[in-house]
């Protein structure tokens, strides 16, 4: 089979690194590109997957071009990406081809004499060339073209103007009519008297085309995993959880399924269907975002009854009741995706459905329910506040150590406590919003602490393979140019405006909450929300595979994700929330789904560095290090 162009293309690659062919390339035949920039070292940057011309770039004068190779494999899609941004891009996709190397680079530095680019072809092949020249003073209607038998691909010069500068022009020379590629000077035969560089791959003809792919048999499942509901068994009754044995299909027999004494037992019946939520459901709040009680809702078919709570020759009566903790985790994993407390569990008899329903909250719900005395002594710093106020309260959760072995609280000093009778959330979200740490619940149900402006980075990622939607947003919500705080015995308040004041005027927003430090607190939330900038929403997040499960069912609170989708955004913000949902479809696969809630701060995405004013005006903070700035 002869060699062939079966399509080619050439422009100008924007922004986003991407070039885009005219349609999907063929798997087995061969990609060559042709890259070149203006005034810009191009260095070794093809598109990905593509291998670059040995010899590194080629120059003319501060211009600069480059050449890479790339054989198309089963899946590639039209889009290219990873391009040096602003760069001139040919691409041609050839047909018919058994092998390549490398040619020569040559290049001009004297700004005269004629482009040869030499190859031996014994008679086979071609030798496809790109070439770019640093252009005289009028360039306008200058047009270069080949001799003898070189056939022209693209010339970039005709009638494009200054902003095409470097001007290029890729030909290819059949072996049969000649060994060389030369350009001697323009079409009416002016000589080329301007510096110059080229490079060029030798293609050899080959046999048939590889046979196409087989058509796509349709979408199968992935072996995701399944989903694994666990609860927390309690040692109510040791005779009977000491004694009682029960096999997978609840036949007392042996020893397997013994319960001598506390601990997480798995509860998982033959289908189960969950939606979970935890963290802030309004993450556009930015640092205003509160942290919520999880929401669980979960559908089960079981008509084994292993989570009837009316069923006394059930194998885990008496526990499937309100009150106790309940997990979901992923089969491969002995960490828990998320641990609550159980609200309402039911159960419908009527066959076939055989459905049961699972409620349930969390750690914050509890605490939200347990008072702490007026009367309780509570220390001054983040740390004895939260330690001392779970103490007072006297709140217990079996299986759920709320304050965990890891503690995360630093030593940073509070305003006096809460006067009087309040519950133990209050103490506690109170306590970390006063100092700018965000107090939430790890998987385990845990409260743990992290400083809003500090977040966990691990370099995670979502891309555009599991993203299914995004959106970009610009909301007045939570948006804020004035900010009024108390000191910490109420005696006064501070304010402070976002200076110059945003368009949208005077917008106050004010915190009756005695505070340590007021004026570092009005100047964190201005930095956050005195700009409506774009925040970019994710959809749901589609997980093929059980390392899909693993890597978005890990991410935390308070951790930076960044969303790529490329030729269209890279963005990063920090997950303040997320929403899981999980139906079990067979006893081995399951379809997972995430979605994650992520905040983004206005003034960060528009690129501006908000100074604040005091009340007099007379000072401009231009960030909390108390740097000052004289006011006109």
């Amino acid at each position: 089979m002869a060699l062939a162009i079966v399509q080619d293309r050439y422009a100008e690659v924007g922004f986003f690194e991407t070039f885009d062919l005219d349609d999907t390339p063929t798997p087995g035949n061969l990609l060559v590109a042709w890259l070149t920039m203006r005034e810009v070292d191009i260095g070794e940057t093809v598109p990905n997957g593509f291998e670059p011309h040995p010899d590194g770039d080629v120059s003319a004068n501060s211009d600069s071009g480059i050449m890479g190779v790339r054989e198309v494999q089963p899946g590639d899609s039209a889009t290219l990406n990873n391009l040096p941004p602003g760069c001139m891009a040919y691409v041609a996709e050839i047909s018919g081809w058994e092998s390549w190397e490398w040619g020569e680079d040559t290049h001009n530095d004297d700004a005269s004499g004629s482009i040869v680019l030499t190859e031996d072809l014994a008679g086979e092949g071609w030798a496809l060339s790109g070439v770019l020249w640093r252009t005289p003073t009028d360039l306008a209607n200058e047009s270069v073209g080949p001799t003898g038998d070189t056939i022209e691909l693209h010339d970039a010069k005709s009638g494009l103007g200054f902003i095409y500068h470097p001007l290029s022009w890729t030909a290819y020379t059949p072996g049969d009519t000649a060994g060389s590629v030369t350009v001697s000077g323009d079409a009416e035969g002016n000589a080329i008297t301007h510096t110059w560089g080229g490079q060029s791959v030798v293609i050899y003809v080959g046999g048939d085309l590889p046979e196409p792919p087989p058509e796509d048999p349709g979408y199968t499942p992935p072996e995701a995993g399944r989903a694994i509901l666990e609860i927390y068994v309690h040692d109510e009754d040791a005779t009977r959880w000491g004694t009682a044995t029960w096999s997978a299909d609840l036949t007392p027999t042996g020893t397997e399924g013994i319960w001598s004494g506390a601990g997480w037992q798995d509860v998982t019946p033959q289908g189960v269907s969950a939606h979970v939520t935890w963290g802030s459901t309004r993450p556009e709040r930015g640092i205003l975002a509160e942290q919520e009680a999880q929401s669980w809702l979960v559908t089960t078919y079981d008509p084994d009854r292993r989570l009837d709570p009316g069923n006394v020759d059930g194998p885990f009566y008496p526990q499937i009741v309100s009150g106790v903790p309940i997990r979901i985790r992923f089969e491969t994993s002995a960490t828990p995706i998320r641990t609550g407390v159980i609200d309402r569990i039911s159960y419908k008899y009527r066959a076939p459905q055989y459905r049961g329903q699972i409620i349930a909250s969390s750690s914050i719900a509890v605490a939200h329910r347990a008072d702490v005395p007026a009367d309780s002594i509570l220390g001054d710093d983040l740390r004895s506040r939260i330690r001392d106020a779970v103490t007072a309260s006297g709140v217990t959760i079996g299986g759920v150590p709320l304050l965990g072995f890891d503690d995360s609280y630093p030593d940073i000093d509070l305003s006096p406590r809460i006067e009087g009778v309040a519950n133990l959330w209050d103490h506690i979200n109170k306590a970390g919003q006063e100092v700018g740490w965000v107090i939430y619940e790890d998987e385990h149900g845990t409260f743990q602490s992290r400083p809003y402006a500090n977040p966990m980075d691990r370099g995670r990622e979502l891309t555009y393979e599991n993203l299914e939607d995004l959106e970009a947003l610009s909301s007045d919500d939570g948006v804020y140019s004035v900010v009024r705080v108390k000191n910490a015995d109420g005696s006064a308040t501070i304010e402070r405006v976002a200076a110059p004041l945003p368009r949208y005027g005077r917008i106050v927003y004010e915190r009756n909450e005695t505070t340590i430090d007021p004026e570092s607190w009005a100047d964190a939330l201005l930095a956050d929300r005195a700009w409506p900038g774009t925040t970019w929403i994710p959809g749901v997040v589609w997980c093929f595979d059980a390392a899909d499960v693993e890597y978005f069912a890990t991410l935390e609170l308070l951790e930076r994700l960044r969303v790529i989708v490329p030729g269209v955004v890279a963005v990063e913000g920090t997950v303040l929330g997320m929403e899981l949902w999980v139906e079990q479809r067979t006893e081995t696969r399951a379809r997972w789904l995430f979605l994650p809630k992520l905040a983004t701060a206005g003034a960060t995405s528009l690129g501006i560095t908000t100074l604040v004013a005091d009340q007099s005006g007379e000072t401009l903070i231009s960030d909390q290090s108390g740097d000052f700035l004289e006011a006109d």
